[in-house]
């Protein structure tokens, strides 16, 4: 089970003015809210043991020169592997030898709740 930070607890538990519907149960709904959010994968993965599914946008540790007077070291990128043309790096699309050590997948966007309005 991965570590859960202050501020996602704080929020869940804000967000869980709501019961569930079935039981009418805060600790139960509150319980499902926290294992859903644990499931969240939050493991990097090294390239050496295995690459991300093919065309899936993930978080990647990126090194190397995307352009000639720029150099990254150990930057956070989002990028997706590709088996024709490699690492392509969204904020760098022309760079041709990325050079990713580490992955982690991308966690599913919140819900988009309504804006309230006044």
């Amino acid at each position: 089970m991965r570590p859960i930070d202050r501020q996602a607890l704080i929020d869940v538990i804000a967000d869980a003015k709501r019961t569930d519907p079935e039981t009418g149960s805060f600790v139960g709904w509150l319980a499902d809210c926290l294992v859903e959010y644990l499931k969240q994968p939050n493991e990097w993965v090294s390239v050496e043991d295995r690459l991300p599914a093919e065309n899936e946008s993930v978080l990647c540790i990126t090194n190397g020169k995307p352009r000639e007077n720029i150099t990254l070291i150990a930057a956070y990128q989002i990028g997706l592997w590709n088996a024709t043309e490699g690492w392509i790096i969204d904020e760098w699309p022309d760079w041709e030898d990325a050079e990713v050590s580490w992955w982690m997948t991308l966690p599913e966007p919140p819900e988009r709740r309504p804006i309230k309005r006044g």
